[in-house]
């Protein structure tokens, strides 16, 4: 998390940061967008793990995450793609942005394990336990 306070620190004023979801409509598309972004001066980019019963997400990412989910993206696919995302170019944070389901699916300690260029820079999880929010 350090690496991110450290980049919003030294922002002034507002902060882009779009939302895309991994793998919609296609892996090609999401890196080339997620390039896209940065070159039109995203601060940040949040990277959508598609969910097969996404509660916290409107229609939009809904659909969304329903078309990645249909071209076989999981979150497995979804940290290489964040890995490939970086070698495209794309230097700004990534956030990481999934259900606590998928973490538990994966183990959290595989999760957490993993290298840093696949983890980017922070995972936000809007639902999760009420002991690990608390922790």
């Amino acid at each position: 998390m350090s690496r991110l306070s450290e980049y919003v620190n030294k922002k002034q004023g507002m902060m882009f940061i779009p939302f895309i979801t991994a793998g919609d409509p296609n892996e090609a598309t999401t890196i080339e967008l997620a390039y896209l972004l940065q070159s039109l001066g995203a601060s940040a980019l949040e990277l959508g793990i598609p969910f097969s019963d996404p509660l916290a997400d409107g229609p939009v990412i809904q659909k969304a995450s329903k078309r990645a989910l249909k071209n076989g993206m999981n979150l497995q696919k979804a940290l290489q793609l964040a890995k490939k995302i970086r070698q495209r170019g794309v230097n700004i944070p990534i956030i990481i942005f999934t259900y606590y389901n998928l973490l538990l699916q994966l183990g959290e300690e595989t999760f957490i394990a993993k290298p840093k260029p696949v983890m980017s820079t922070v995972c936000s999880c809007p639902i999760c336990r009420l002991k690990k929010a608390v922790n």
